[in-house]
């Protein structure tokens, strides 16, 4: 019986361009199309193409199925009968879309799943896990397009692994899946996968990772109202000294006036003996013994 993974994929008729069973599945080979969607659909559908892959991804995240799990598909030449395809709507040297890299997570996961191979990036084609097409030619195999699909999208391989493995799903990406988003196409294992995993989501990341931040939260307010509680003291603290420093002040300004006063009479005490001393030594004043 065909293997079609419609809880994850819209079902199109089987690409003519396939054929032999998978010998064994090692893991999920990504590609970049160089292509639109609907025209790399159409090509592998062109019997004169003798192309095809397993999965064609879209840049918003839908997902198209045009060869059975259990039959090889022709997209990487000797890894045909071992490997699972997934071609990515772009054009060299693009990077994939968040969307496409989410996509080919669920592909990823779900062969995990299904197959038991590691969920790891791979990069030769005697591993296991998540590789891509050009791993081939770099290691010596016959695989074809060397520049397939591009170190960028290499680049991306570890996110892709890191979210088939549950890791880094948002709440928009989990409320916001649809088997076909664009074409209103629903399915009963659809319906079930997007449940199963809004409900996997509250509770095994969105409960705990929020208990996490109000407990951070509470954290940084405590923290906020010591270094406030400080803040306060050390007001204070300035302003008795500021009180300090203006009694000080005054005392010395009292002082300073007290100093000011006895010098004046100094002064005048000292002014009129230097008038007496004056007069006396003029004849103006005379001194007289007391009989």
């Amino acid at each position: 019986m065909a293997v079609w993974w419609t809880d994850i994929a819209v079902k199109h008729s089987q690409s003519p361009n396939s054929g032999g069973a998978m010998s064994e599945h090692r893991g999920v080979i990504v590609h970049i199309a160089d292509g639109s969607y609907e025209g790399t659909i159409s090509w592998q559908m062109n019997p004169t193409s003798d192309v095809s892959s397993h999965f064609v991804v879209a840049y918003d995240g839908r997902i198209t199925q045009m060869v059975p799990c259990d039959v090889a598909a022709w997209t990487q030449r000797d890894g045909n009968g071992h490997w699972l395809s997934i071609e990515n709507e772009g054009y060299s040297p693009a990077t994939l879309t968040d969307a496409q890299v989410s996509a080919n997570a669920r592909i990823m996961a779900k062969s995990v799943s299904v197959y038991g191979h590691p969920n790891q990036n791979c990069t030769s084609p005697a591993g296991l896990g998540l590789g891509h097409h050009s791993m081939g030619a770099e290691s010596g195999y016959d695989w074809g397009h060397s520049q397939c699909p591009g170190e960028k999208i290499k680049s991306q391989k570890p996110e892709i692994v890191s979210r088939a493995g549950g890791n880094d799903v948002s709440a928009n990406e989990v409320w916001a899946y649809d088997v076909d988003p664009s074409g209103g196409k629903y399915s009963a294992s659809g319906a079930a996968w997007t449940t199963l995993n809004r409900t996997d989501y509250l509770a095994n990341n969105f409960a705990p990772q929020t208990n996490e931040r109000l407990a951070n939260i509470e954290a940084d307010i405590a923290n906020m109202e010591t270094v406030l509680a400080n803040t306060k003291n050390s007001v204070m603290t300035l302003s008795n000294q500021v009180s300090d420093v203006e009694s000080t002040v005054t005392t010395m300004s009292t002082t300073s006036a007290q100093q000011g006063k006895t010098l004046t009479e100094v002064k005048w005490l000292l002014l009129v003996l230097l008038i007496i001393i004056v007069a006396s030594a003029a004849g103006v004043i005379t001194w007289s013994a007391a009989s």
